[in-house]
């Protein structure tokens, strides 16, 4: 019954020295002590809390403190007072509460690459910035240049920044192409050699993950907090390239 009432609300003693209050009446401190066996500060700090509740009272006898148990019906009345008042709290809550939307699409083939492109340069605003982790190098560059050069003119002309971090070995591609506009980019390297078919752009509430293979997939996923904690990544890896 003590864990039942915990989980109630009853904190700390506050069940033992309630329930010694139903099982010997009105009665002194002393008594409670010997009931529950607990230290005399344990039983006044779980008896003034119980007051300030409502679950006990205390009254003066012939001039000494007592105490006793309210009804246990208070306990269903004060469940009952808290569900009328969530009942009528919700409704307004509900119309603050902001949840985060999460949308994941899987684009297939080199027609997903340019659906990225596109979105990011419709969405982003000016000054804003796109970060992109380990950079799939010439491999990714070979699928994607024959729209990724006006996309690039298009980002410069947006101002629109990229910063990319790829790992040693993995720095051919699109910004070793003198017709590629460059303007607004920074790429760092991480001295690790890492070969991956892989990369992860981040922007705004989304990220992408691009696999280049003979059959190049994209996956997008917009969700505010997991592009947030991508972002923080992409910083600390940011922070250790040169």
């Amino acid at each position: 019954m003590k864990e039942q009432l915990q989980k109630l609300g009853f904190e700390g003693h506050e069940a033992d020295v309630y329930l010694a209050l139903l099982d010997v009446g009105e009665t002194k401190v002393g008594d409670i002590i010997d009931k529950t066996r607990l230290h005399r500060e344990q039983v006044y700090e779980a008896l003034k809390r119980l007051e300030r509740k409502g679950f006990a009272r205390s009254f003066t006898k012939q001039k000494i403190r007592h105490y006793r148990a309210e009804s246990p019906d208070t306990i269903l009345k004060k469940i009952t007072d808290l569900e009328k008042i969530a009942a009528d709290i919700v409704p307004d809550l509900k119309k603050r509460f902001k949840e985060t939307p999460q949308i994941v699409r899987v684009l297939e083939g080199v027609e997903g690459y340019q659906y990225i492109f596109d979105d990011q340069l419709k969405r982003m605003p000016k000054g804003g910035e796109i970060s992109v982790i380990g950079a799939a190098g010439e491999a990714w560059y070979n699928v994607t240049k024959d729209f990724y050069k006006p996309y690039m003119k298009k980002r410069v002309k947006q101002n629109i920044h990229l910063n990319m971090v790829t790992y040693k070995g993995q720095t051919g591609g699109s910004w070793q192409d003198p017709e590629v506009e460059q303007s607004n980019q920074r790429v760092k390297v991480l001295p690790w050699k890492f070969d991956a078919p892989s990369d992860t752009s981040v922007y705004l509430d989304t990220i992408v993950i691009q696999i280049t293979s003979d059959a190049p997939l994209s996956i997008m996923i917009q969700n505010e907090k997991v592009a947030e904690s991508y972002k923080n990544y992409f910083d600390i890896l940011w922070q250790m390239a040169t």
